[in-house]
């Protein structure tokens, strides 16, 4: 939340700290593209929609993220939705 924020309030007076955030959040991605709690090996949809919400505003500002975290992020999106669309 702090990066989506941060890259709404003023991203250039902010530019090192959410630098710092998407660091921190491509640290915390687990192997299988989502985000989720610490010592679960699972994915958490609710944790990950704000991994996605925070590289979309972080790219709309000038930041880069890197493409093999966002195509982990949306095949792992893909993976786990119920298979009628939900």
């Amino acid at each position: 939340i702090a990066i989506i924020f941060l890259c709404n309030l003023d991203p250039s007076k902010y530019q090192e700290e959410i630098q710092k955030l998407l660091d921190a959040l491509d640290h915390v991605q687990k192997p299988h593209g989502g985000w989720g709690y610490g010592g679960k090996e699972t994915g958490d949809t609710s944790m990950t929609q704000y991994g996605a919400l925070s590289a979309w505003e972080a790219v709309k500002v000038g930041f880069v993220v890197p493409r093999e975290n966002v195509e982990g992020m949306t095949n792992w999106i893909i993976r786990t939705q119920d298979p009628t669309g939900g």
